[in-house]
């Protein structure tokens, strides 16, 4: 199902319903907020609103929490917000999140208040930026409807957020008509309901026998009313599927006995199996993957909000046929992974994670006509890539029109296991870099490596055909490039990049180039065409554009 959403990066707040109301609901609200020992906020906010929107405020996920640091009113209405931190033990690093999913049908106007006075955020959409207006706490703004916007915050005043970590705010905002359709038929007779058949949610009981007894032998449709339901690992068959209401949580259990295949959800050997809907599917913070679809064909995961796995969140392996979109990750490792894997479409995804928000592979087989679009993503390892595992032909792979904010490494390509690889895309990419410190790549725009997997021994990998087209990014450091004798690094043809030059990241030793060939491993042929470079004033900091020969610019 194809899931608009839109994103904002920096916020918290109040509470209120769950049901479906014109935009003209109310257009001013009394506002109370108490922040553990102080009040902030009490004061009538006359928000404007959009009155032939419709909007569908969602019940809070069980067990949300606010950390009181803002407060919004959407089209009117006073909204709560939910707290997540995406971290994971052994990581210095996180993203801390605020977030709120509804869905709509067209523009809202958005009041945010914040306990401090912000002074530097960035509110965005994929390849625009959003007009915004402050009066001291309050920053007002409207989201066009459906679709990807998100802003970045870059201090509270008076108060500094701990740990370093960005501050996010997140905005979902679903297409009502494209929910609403979604849901249609889950009161049939024909549909299972876990709660009328016995299940019953919130308890903290483990249900993983009773949801499992549901799911076997397949051809079913499976509702999941809200509420909090704990199970271990659960296996699904063919021609199923699973819908997840607004205000549902599928947990986990802490059981470790009930985990196994380090997987929660398990599609395996099946066909036609669909995972979707408003509700959250958490992999109660293991070393599990949310959802595994494994050897598997015309398999569907959309719409659904993935989070809390310390491994990856949706991986594909072996598998033909399969598409996702409109998910919500915030993830200790990957976010979705493409693996060995053939006709695999992901579109409009907003990814936070620790490790790879998206990485196509190729462990066990060959990887083609994959496809990823529209999706909005922060990292603090490598945004959109290609491996590192790359042992199989992998072609026909195309990132179109993705976003990536806090991004330590972008563009990335590591071709080292013999591939080969040929007709890779990178298509209208903006990219917003960010010094993490455990990361001596952080700032790396393009990333792109042939080298030899010395662990299985000396394979080169040949890249051919491959294309970077329309890039804008800020830079705070070099962007890499690495071949080997028998793999030169050349396949590549790399136009209408737009540098944004910052000073460099503070821990490097030297002064970079905007563009660097390592000279231990210097087999590299390319040419950069057109070439637009604002310096900003800060040439002085750099080196030079180009450290080498091999990396031909044109502007």
């Amino acid at each position: 199902m194809n899931r608009g959403k839109a994103i904002l990066i920096a916020m918290s707040c109040a509470l209120l319903a769950s049901n479906v109301v014109p935009g003209a609901y109310f257009a001013s609200k009394f506002m109370t907020y108490k922040n553990q020992e102080n009040y902030f906020f009490k004061e009538f906010l006359d928000s404007p609103v959009h009155p032939t929107t419709s909007v569908d405020f969602y019940p809070a996920t069980p067990g949300a929490r606010s950390d009181g640091m803002l407060q919004a009113i959407i089209n009117g209405k006073a909204v709560q917000m939910e707290y997540h931190e995406v971290k994971k033990d052994g990581i210095p690093q996180s993203f801390k999140v605020n977030f709120i999913r509804l869905a709509v049908d067209g523009p809202v106007h958005v009041a945010l208040l914040s306990k401090y006075i912000l002074h530097e955020y960035d509110l965005r959409a994929l390849w625009q930026d959003i007009a915004t207006s402050q009066d001291n706490h309050v920053i007002n703004f409207t989201l066009p409807g459906p679709g990807d916007y998100y802003m970045q915050v870059g201090d509270f005043s008076n108060e500094d957020v701990p740990g370093g970590a960005p501050y996010t705010v997140a905005f979902l905002l679903d297409d009502l008509d494209a929910m609403t359709a979604a849901s249609t038929g889950m009161n049939d007779t024909g549909t299972v309901n876990v709660v009328d058949a016995g299940i019953q949610p919130n308890t903290g009981e483990d249900l993983t026998t009773q949801f499992q007894d549901i799911l076997d032998g397949g051809n079913k449709v499976v509702y999941i009313p809200a509420g909090r339901y704990l199970t271990g690992t659960l296996e699904f068959q063919s021609n199923t599927i699973l819908f997840l209401e607004q205000g549902s949580l599928l947990e986990a259990v802490q059981d470790e006995s009930r985990i196994h295949d380090r997987v929660f959800l398990l599609l395996e050997n099946v066909t036609n199996v669909t995972i979707h809907g408003a509700g959250t599917i958490d992999a109660g913070g293991w070393n599990i993957h949310n959802v595994n679809v494994f050897d598997s064909s015309g398999c569907k995961v959309n719409d659904v909000f993935l989070r809390r796995s310390m491994s990856w969140a949706l991986h594909f392996m072996n598998s033909t046929n399969c598409t996702t979109s409109g998910l919500c990750i915030f993830g200790g490792r990957d976010g979705i992974d493409p693996d060995s894997s053939q006709y695999i479409s992901v579109d409009n995804a907003f990814i936070m994670t620790l490790d790879d928000p998206l990485a196509v592979k190729a462990r066990e087989g060959p990887c083609f006509n994959i496809s990823i679009s529209n999706c909005t993503v922060a990292s603090i390892k490598s945004a959109l890539k290609i491996g590192t595992e790359t042992r199989y032909l992998m072609e026909n792979i195309t990132y179109r029109k993705c976003e990536v904010f806090c991004g330590e490494r972008g563009i990335v390509m590591y071709a080292y296991n013999g591939g080969p690889i040929r007709s890779v895309e990178w298509l209208d990419i903006r990219l917003n870099m960010t010094a993490w410190d455990s990361e001596d790549r952080s700032g790396y725009v393009l990333d792109l490596e042939i080298d030899y997997d010395k662990p299985e021994g000396i394979v080169p990998t040949p890249v051919d055909e491959c294309v970077i087209d329309n890039v804008s990014a800020n830079w705070i450091h070099q962007s890499f490039f690495r071949g080997v004798p028998d793999a030169i690094l050349d396949g590549f043809t790399i136009s209408n990049v737009e540098v944004h030059v910052c000073e460099p990241k503070d821990s490097l030793a030297r002064e970079p180039y905007l563009f660097h060939v390592d000279e231990a491993q210097p087999w590299v042929n390319l040419t950069i065409n057109n070439v637009t470079i604002h310096w900003n004033g800060n040439q002085a900091h750099w080196a030079g554009i180009s450290s080498s020969s091999a990396i031909i610019i044109t502007t």
